[in-house]
């Protein structure tokens, strides 16, 4: 057990390092080295604390040390996400509301543990006192709903995030902050199993304390290795995402002019005769450039107009031109894939995602249904 804590916290320095080392560190970068040196700060205490049950207290000013930074982790991944996907992200005297359930945490370990006598810290947590104190169920309520409620409220923000980047950009894969979505729905289920366990003890007792918390170190740990692991494969993990072009779009009267109308003709024949869509990292500037008219005006005309954000527009003419080829003799040598990527794709995973989700059939059934098999 000893080992997999010592696991857990090395990963956790190790990951803080990689971006404290970082040069041009963005307020984001700072969030999350945060995020995983409390992750390697938390660890260690619950390790301290595993070690002072086990030999008689050497250390008996870490007893409890561990619920307050509980309430730290919802937080700081929401102001993660908040700066990763917002332009210009500040800190806010307002911000500070977020550091409540903390400062309150703190004051009742102060008053009625980290204050008291030596003895009387030890046999509070010997005998699980410290279950009896007055606001204890408060406490525990608290933890059992900050970090899921942050927790789904980052994965909203992602949401929205999602969506305003398909009005900028015809492929999204590296921008799309996929692994931080993984990382909230991981962290929301962790949360969820751990905190809602020690609730549930509260009431009807499951096992004694200290089990408890050793094995959700544990689990914690473990899960730390994972962020690791996961966090080394993401080419994204350290992204810069251009916001200042991640805007909302613009809008356009409802009722189309002429001179709408026109542009909206001119667009269609540029699409089927100039195929910029051809281009795998099409943009909304480069295609305004090509246009000849300003972001905002393409943008508005997309969305209000033609009813579609730009990644949809152009992914459009990209299924429908991969929906030719592959049925043309003359490709029969080439992948699936590869006709995909000849037509602008240039993600196995999006191109796969995006034909599902405009045809209801996969390019493999696509192909053996127009062959008739």
């Amino acid at each position: 057990m000893y080992y997999i804590f010592s696991i857990g916290i090395f990963e956790a320095v190790f990951l803080f390092s990689l971006i404290a080392t970082k040069r041009k560190k963005s307020v984001a970068d700072s969030l999350l080295g945060g995020v995983f040196l409390l992750f390697a700060v938390n660890i260690l205490s619950a390790f301290v604390e595993f070690y002072n049950r086990q030999n008689a207290y050497p250390f008996p000013a870490f007893i409890n040390t561990t619920p307050p930074l509980i309430l730290l982790h919802g937080p700081m991944l929401w102001f993660y996400v908040k700066a990763q996907t917002e332009q210009n992200f500040r800190f806010k005297p307002l911000h500070l509301i977020h550091f409540l359930p903390f400062t309150f945490s703190i004051a009742h370990f102060s008053y009625f543990i980290y204050l008291q006598p030596q003895a009387v810290k030890i046999s509070l947590d010997a005998h699980e006192g410290f279950k009896q104190l007055p606001t204890y169920g408060l406490l525990m309520m608290m933890i059992l709903f900050s970090g899921p409620l942050y927790y789904i409220w980052a994965l909203n923000i992602l949401r929205k995030y999602t969506q305003r980047i398909k009005n900028y950009f015809s492929e999204i894969t590296h921008i799309d902050l996929k692994w931080l979505r993984v990382l909230l729905v991981s962290s929301l289920v962790m949360s969820c199993i751990i905190n809602g366990t020690f609730f549930v003890d509260f009431f009807y007792p499951l096992a004694s304390f200290e089990k408890l918390q050793a094995a959700s170190y544990i689990f914690v740990s473990l899960y730390v290795l994972f962020l690791g692991f996961f966090g080394h494969k993401q080419e994204s993990l350290f992204t810069k995402v251009p916001l200042e072009q991640v805007e909302a779009p613009a809008k356009v009267a409802t009722n189309i002019s002429k001179a709408d109308e026109k542009f909206v003709y001119t667009l269609m024949e540029t699409m089927k005769e100039k195929k910029p869509y051809l281009h795998p990292d099409l943009t909304l500037s480069a295609l305004s450039e090509e246009m000849q008219v300003s972001e905002e005006y393409l943008s508005g005309i997309l969305n209000n107009q033609l009813q579609r954000n730009f990644f949809d527009f152009v992914n459009h003419y990209r299924v429908e031109d991969f929906k030719v080829q592959c049925q043309d003799a003359k490709n029969n040598h080439l992948t699936l894939i590869a006709i995909a990527y000849d037509c602008g794709f240039n993600s196995k995973a999006t191109f796969n995602r995006v034909f599902k989700n405009m045809t209801s059939l996969t390019p493999t059934q696509f192909k053996q249904s127009a062959q008739g098999k």
